[in-house]
């Protein structure tokens, strides 16, 4: 981050110019500690309201259980299924 914007953070970037016509979903968890409830929740209120299709919060998942789970083909699939068929929001 230095090297590339001078700073230790990197910029914060400017979700006020995804358009509102985009169809997005976010699916998070809720023990989840790199991307934890509260920063998903200021991601969430950073978009434009109208962009945000649905929001499925999978309590007491973390980070990792989105891919090693051993319940993610029975809990996710379904979902992440339904939303590319457009069943949801």
């Amino acid at each position: 981050n230095i090297r590339a914007y001078g700073t230790p953070p990197p910029p914060p970037y400017n979700l006020s110019s995804v358009p509102k016509s985009a169809s997005i979903s976010l699916i998070s968890g809720g023990r989840d500690a790199l991307a934890d409830p509260p920063d998903v929740s200021l991601l969430a209120s950073s978009l434009p309201k109208e962009a945000i299709r649905s929001w499925q919060v999978v309590e007491g998942y973390d980070h990792a259980a989105f891919t090693w789970g051993s319940d993610g083909a029975s809990l996710l699939f379904p979902l992440v299924l339904k939303l590319l068929a457009g069943d949801v929001g």
